[in-house]
């Protein structure tokens, strides 16, 4: 993975990892009643995928100097002179939709869990 990847995929696992943060803080609030925790944390992570989707579909859209991973590479030593934007935008894309996937499997995995609990009790 070279230096650009590396960049990306930080930015996005840190703004993915503050929204497993809150839901996983949300699931403990509701600890009391698992059947609602699933089903909250499954919605939720619901709406983190739907955001990760919204932004998978915009990432070649949005001009790179406009995201953190700008301003976290160094230009003179990570981007060569004339580099392409494009080719970041397609690696932030490519990383957010690998993120997106990891949501939906996720959310899909909580309703199956909530659904087998609400069958157990």
């Amino acid at each position: 993975m070279n230096r650009i990847e590396y960049v990306v995929e930080m930015c996005v696992l840190r703004g993915c990892g503050f929204g497993v943060l809150a839901i996983a803080t949300t699931m403990a609030g509701l600890a009391f009643d698992l059947v609602l925790s699933f089903k909250v944390g499954a919605a939720l992570t619901t709406f983190m995928y739907l955001v990760l989707e919204f932004q998978h579909r915009n990432a070649l859209r949005v001009p790179i100097r406009r995201t953190e991973a700008w301003l976290l590479l160094d230009r003179g030593r990570d981007l060569p002179p004339g580099y392409p934007e494009t080719v970041i935008q397609q690696i932030r894309s490519d990383v957010i939709r690998r993120y997106a996937a990891l949501a939906g499997y996720t959310a899909l995995s909580m309703c199956v869990i909530a659904a087998g609990l609400h069958m157990v009790k």
